[in-house]
């Protein structure tokens, strides 16, 4: 399970890690839109090192370090900052450079270039005012400035060890296009230090840029250049340069403006050199045409390059925290990576570019920081390697011929004085701890790179041998720390010479030559180098010379062999061994292997305390007679590395283990300090005597792995990570930690601390690896035990015939104190009867086929301790052999031979296969499963025996003339279905028998399932009918009262289908009988408007007022009725008619003024003789008719009755003695009863009338036959 430690969950409770990340370095601005060019970088892990920073000529801050953290790449020799968020006059540049001036770290300008635009329209572009975003990306810095019209965005890479490629776009966020005029303004220091210093700089205008010319300046402890150094700035498109008076400051301006398009980003770049020789500059100036000309190419390629790099940490199962670390400790060791320049022939990965002494490349800095290197960039680590193997003293060497095959202690830009240089920080008075190995061995594990091996053995093998014959005071085979032949190692009289003995040899500086020694150990200042030593029994630390066999002195070496220092040679001899391996070198394989066993016995024989359970340097005389192991100088970190090296027995081991994870000793709140705490002259924050430092703890980390305390290692790892101060945060990797605080200490951005947090990372947080030696086993238990250990699980022991039922309920069988030949017969069974044995695995190695239900091993213990380890392979056939004999007996009684064709081809290929399986001893588990699974598979093949289909065709083809519209959907679709499931059998050659059996069941049950659909024809022509109707509606033919209805009726009617019920039908078209009945047809008024117009146009002068005053009233009354829209076609109608009637009479009777006895109407006659009894909405009588003889009208209702409000009722009127006779039927009041004629059968009428009127009013009933008056029948009132 994933760890959350506490430091982690702080800072994901402290912080909003966006894209990794990490605030409270840069400042962060509102978040950007995807599309936006200022959008965050893919890659993510920003500022997890705050980059920000105002450089100053006074670069350190505390001890001599440089006050803020650079970034830098691809071994360039100047790097750059963020500049911060209140440092407004900066914004659009980046801040620095500081530069490497060979051999110390030095700025060269608080910001040597930012834009200054200002639009071809006058328009300023303050980027003050800009909402500011600085990023420090894995491999890239980028500057972000959001205004309100335009958006500029800066980023820089280094694009070689030269050169940064500097890209500037600016996107236009109006919705027209921008002229803008570009300008590019900065300045530089003119001195490099707090006193003022003169650094000899100066800007020059050139034809594409501007450039910084140096001065000859060689202050070998300050600052170091001459006159071919060159800082040059050069643009992709071409400017003028102006450069002030005092060549301090300049100003590069775009020849013409640019034009920038909405939503089409315009993009520059600027190179930005920094060079030591004319040669160099020359090289550099084509580079950086090809970066003007194609710079999007190396932006790409350096995302792909630092993409690569991430993603050795992106996947690990790991919180972000301490991916963030991860991310950190890569970007520290690719800014400390330089280049080759100087003396330096390959480039390499300096402590760190900020510390004012560390510009250069020391050995076991460079083992330790090429071993972390090589898991991301192992070119580099490579190079480093061959950064001082370069410089590896041969016999021929001018300077120090006797130290033939060392590596000195530390190389810089500049040779050392005695090699003809002015570098006063080369040194050669001492090399360094016995690592290179390792390093090499550690690059090839990633690599593979066999060339590489070839190139370094022969070149480790030197380095090697030269321990022993430099450094090994006594010859026997065990080395000291000391010092090389050197000048300053010797007394000096006041005039300089040096001192002679009486055997005429110099006299050494033994304090010089303790100086040494300790730096040759990498622990400069630890307590076990105190030269006073520690309490009265201890001579302390003193010098003796080493001669060769010529009795020439060749080395210096103090008075005590080290734990550490033979530690790591005895692991050399394991890396050189892995590596003869490799080469084929037989012999050197068998050489290293017997020298490792001597140096492995010899320490954990003179090495051990087994009171205080640890591992201390023995003190020892010139001769080797004397020897004291120096407990009284305390514990220190020494004393694991022989578990790192994995030379210690498995119990001193657990003896060391205890001391390092006990709380007060080493394992403290940041564990792992170089001295215990002890220790009497533990000091947590000096240097070397109580710091904790990052390659010695990860040695304890894997010191404590190699041995089996993975979960301890583990919780160690989280205990550095989590309890360093910044590294969690955005604060750089330190040189070391206060063990008890945690703060860090001493210089920053520490490469070898930083190759260490990696290692820890992708080793133990994310892993279960070691750097460690693997050629040479851990040594046996010191007591001769038989081990074995086995899945018991799966299997028992019986051991020299007797039963292990506590080793089989532990899977470990355990024999103390064998003694030595003794023969011990191991017998293992499978724990379940009936199972067999398949293979065995003995100790990891290859498994080995076995069979049987029995397997004995017989072990002879002698010479050591014996560990076996057993996994074996048991098998179970006995479901398959079960399975197989069911199937047998089918196959035997001839069962299989009836299948089908195609049933009993597969059932008999899987009854082969499984009978092969069971004849196979060497069968595996999954085949046996296979074989059961397949044969289980086929078992109800049994089953398909062939068929008879011809019952079934003859009812196919009975059923299929049936017409799918008799019957519902549903019933039909179930009888489709079984139809096709029998098509399908009918067309098989081989049905099987159950196939048909249920195809014909299937289908037969459909048939009968079958409903017949319901009857719409009725429906149907109702429907026809309304929707003429409805056509005469939308003619406007129709009353407002009853449509609403009517339609919904019609609707409903017309989504009925042949599915629903019969009597759903029915219903529905009910409703819309009675919809359609009550439905009022307007009255037909064209009579009336006709004869209204021909009234209207007559002239009551022309005619007596008493004749003329009828047709007014006539007039009035037409009018009136035309106007009243509420009239319908049955009692409206009868309304209509009387008044036209009327209103012709009225017309027919008009009497002119000139003669008062005639009227003036038509030839048609009076029309008094048309003019029957007028009942207006109460009955009709049409006049004129013939009537036949006694026919009348009989009602079913003839009582008065009350009918409710809303309510209807059926009238049946019998015509008698009139079979050609229709009656009309009608109510005295329309407003109280709606009427509607609803059938005719026969002679009898059918009409419904509905209540429509208010409470309490009532009208009556009448019916009329042709030329007959109207005959009421009864009086409705409404309730």
């Amino acid at each position: 399970m994933k760890k959350l430690h506490r430091s982690a969950l702080a800072m994901l409770l402290c912080a909003t890690l966006v894209a990794g990340t990490i605030p409270g370095g840069a400042f962060a601005a509102a978040a950007a839109q995807e599309d936006s060019i200022l959008a965050p970088e893919p890659i993510g892990y920003a500022n997890v090192l705050d980059m920000t920073g105002v450089p100053e000529p006074d670069i350190y801050g505390d001890y001599s370090t440089n006050k803020y953290n650079n970034f830098c790449d691809m071994g360039a020799w100047h790097g750059y900052y963020l500049h911060p968020q209140d440092a407004t006059d900066a914004y659009g540049g980046f801040a620095g450079p500081v530069i490497f001036a060979e051999e110390y770290p030095v700025n060269l300008s608080e910001c040597i270039g930012k834009w200054v635009i200002t639009g071809t329209d006058g328009t300023a572009y303050d980027l003050a005012d800009a909402e500011a975003t600085v990023n420090a990306y894995p491999g890239k810095l980028v500057q972000g400035y959001a205004m309100e019209d335009i958006d500029l965005k800066l980023e820089l890479i280094f694009a070689s060890g030269r050169t940064a490629l500097i890209r500037t776009t600016i996107d236009n966020k109006t919705d027209e296009a921008l002229e803008l005029n570009l300008k590019q303004t900065g300045s530089i220091f003119d001195s490099y230090d707090a006193y003022g210093s003169p650094s000899g700089t100066s800007l020059q205008a050139t034809e594409d840029g501007v450039a910084v010319n140096f001065q000859t300046i060689r202050e070998i402890w300050s600052y170091m250049t001459t006159e071919e150094n060159k800082f040059n700035i050069r643009f992709d498109q071409p400017v003028t340069t102006e450069v002030s008076e005092d060549a301090l400051s300049y100003e590069s301006t775009f020849e013409a403006p640019i034009t920038v398009e909405p939503d089409e980003p315009y993009v520059t770049y600027q190179t930005q050199s920094f060079t030591f020789t004319d040669e160099e500059a020359a090289e550099e100036a084509d580079k950086t045409a090809d970066m003007l000309a194609s710079g999007d190419g190396y932006f790409v390629e350096n995302s792909e390059r630092w993409q690569g790099y991430v993603d050795t940490i992106d996947n690990a199962d790991v919180d972000q925290a301490y991916k963030n670390a991860a991310v950190k400790a890569i970007e520290t060791l690719m800014t400390n990576w330089i280049s080759a320049a100087g003396a330096l022939q390959h480039g390499g990965i300096v402590p760190s570019k900020s510390y004012q002494w560390f510009i250069g490349l020391w050995g076991w800095d460079s083992w330790k920081q090429a071993t972390g290197m090589a898991r991301f960039n192992p070119e580099a680590a490579e190079d480093n390697i061959r950064a001082h193997f370069d410089y590896q003293i041969t016999p021929d060497d001018p300077v120090r011929p006797q130290d033939a095959g060392t590596i000195v202690d530390c190389i810089f830009y500049n040779l050392g004085p005695e090699r003809g240089g002015d570098s006063g920080n080369w040194n050669e008075r001492n090399s360094k701890p016995a690592l290179a190995a390792w390093a090499v061995y550690n690059i090839y594990r990633q690599t593979g790179d066999v060339a590489f091996l070839e190139e370094m053995y022969p070149k480790l093998v030197a380095y090697h041998n030269w321990w022993y014959t430099n450094r090994d005071v006594d010859h026997n085979g065990i080395a000291e720390y000391g010092a090389m032949v050197h000048d300053s190692h010797y007394q000096y009289d006041r005039q300089g010479n040096i001192l002679l003995g009486e055997n005429g040899e110099p006299l050494f500086d033994e304090d010089a030559i303790i100086e040494a020694a300790a730096w040759e150990s990498g622990m400069d200042n630890a307590t076990r180098f105190d030269k006073e030593g520690n309490g009265p029994d201890d001579i302390g630390v003193h010098v003796f010379p080493v001669r060769n066999a010529d009795n020439e002195i060749v080395g210096y070496s103090i008075n005590q062999e080290s734990v550490d220092l033979n530690s790591y040679l005895y692991a050399e001899k394991a890396f050189l061994m892995s590596m003869a391996e490799v080469l084929g070198y037989d012999e050197d394989v068998a050489k290293y292997e017997k020298e490792a066993a001597y140096v492995r016995d010899y320490i954990n024989t003179n090495m051990f305390d087994e009171e205080t359970g640890f591992y201390y340097d023995l003190q020892t005389n010139e001769d080797g007679s004397e020897k004291k192991l120096l407990v009284n100088r305390g514990k220190g970190t020494e004393g694991w590395l022989p578990l790192w090296a994995k030379l210690a027995t498995p119990e001193k081991a657990a003896r060391v283990a205890e001391n390092m994870l006990d709380e007060d000793k080493f394992y403290r709140p940041v564990p792992f300090p170089t001295a215990s705490a002890d220790n009497d002259k533990y000091s947590p924050s000096t240097y070397w005597r109580g710091p904790v430092w990052l390659d010695q703890a990860l040695y304890a980390v894997e010191a404590l792995q190699n041995y089996g305390y993975e979960d301890e290692a583990r919780e160690a790892a989280y205990r550095l990570f989590d309890n360093t101060e910044g590294l969690l945060g955005d604060g750089p990797i330190r040189e070391n930690y206060n063990p008890e605080t945690g703060e860090g200490l001493h210089t920053k951005n520490f490469s070898w601390s930083a190759a260490a947090f990696y290692l820890l990372f992708e080793d133990t947080l994310a892993g279960n690896e070691t750097t460690s030696q693997d050629a040479l086993p851990i040594p046996a238990s010191e007591e001769q035990n038989l081990t074995a250990t086995y899945n018991n699980k799966d299997v028992t022991l019986t051991v020299n015939g007797e039963p292990q039922k506590i080793a089989d309920l532990l899977g470990k069988f355990e024999m103390k104190d064998v003694a030595d030949g003794t023969e011990v017969e191991l017998t293992f069974a499978p724990r379940v009867a009936g199972k067999n044995f398949r293979s065995v695995t003995i100790n990891g190695g290859e498994p080995q086929l076995i069979s049987g239900d029995t397997y004995t091993y017989t072990a002879t213990v002698e010479n050591g301790s014996i560990a076996l380890d057993f996994v074996f392979e048991v098998t179970d056939k006995r479901i398959l052999e079960e399975t197989y004999n069911y199937a047998k007996t089918y196959v035997d009684d001839g069962t299989v031979d009836s299948l089908v064709t195609a049933a009993k081809e597969a059932f008999m290929e899987a009854y082969n296969a499984a009978a092969a399986v069971l004849a196979d001893d060497a069968a595996t588990q999954a085949q046996i499963d296979a074989a059961w699974s397949g044969l289980l598979n086929v078992i109800h093949y049994l089953d398909f025996q062939a068929g008879d289909a011809s019952a079934l065709e003859e009812l196919y083809n009975l059923l299929s003339g049936l017409v799918e519209d008799d019957f519902t959907s549903s019933s039909w679709a179930a009888f489709a279905g079984a139809m096709a499931q029998a098509a399908e059998v009918l067309a098989e050659d081989e049905p099987l028998e159950a196939d048909v059996t249920k195809a014909y069941d299937g289908l037969l049950n459909a048939a009968e399932g079958l409903v017949r659909a319901s009857d719409r024809n009725s429906l149907n022509d109702l429907i026809e009918k309304a929707e003429e109707v409805a056509a005469e509606i939308a003619e406007g033919k129709y009353l407002p009262d009853g449509q609403e209805a009517f339609q919904a009726a019609l609707d409903a009617a017309k989504a009925l289908t042949k599915d629903d019920a019969q009597a759903t039908i029915d219903a529905a078209a009910q409703t819309l009988t009675e919809a359609m009945a009550a439905l009022r047809k307007k009255a037909d008024k064209s009579e009336l408007e006709a004869l209204l117009n021909e009234l209207e146009a007559l002239d009551a002068s022309d005619y007596t007022a008493t004749s003329y005053a009828a047709v007014a009233a006539s007039i009035a009354n037409l009018k009136t009725l035309l106007a009243d829209e509420t009239l319908d076609a049955e009692e409206g109608q009868v309304v209509v008619d009387n008044a036209v009637a009327q209103a012709r009479a009225a017309k027919a009777n008009l009497v002119e003024v000139n003669n008062s006895g005639s009227n003036s109407g038509s030839s048609g006659g009076s029309m008094s003789a048309n003019v029957g009894n007028a009942y207006g909405a109460a009955g009709v009588v049409s006049a004129g008719q013939s009537v036949a003889a006694n026919a009348y009208v009989v009602s079913d209702t003839t009582v008065n009755f009350t009918l409710k409000h809303g309510q209807a009722y059926c009238f049946k009127m019998t015509v008698v003695n009139g079979n050609a006779m229709t009656p009309s039927f009608t109510v005295g009041n329309g407003d109280v009863l709606k009427t509607q004629f609803v059938a005719k059968i026969g002679n009898d009428y059918y009409y419904r009338v509905y209540a429509i009127g208010t409470p309490g009013q009532s009208t009556g009933v009448y019916t009329t036959l042709p030329g007959n008056v109207a005959v009421k029948h009864c009086t409705v009132t409404i309730g």
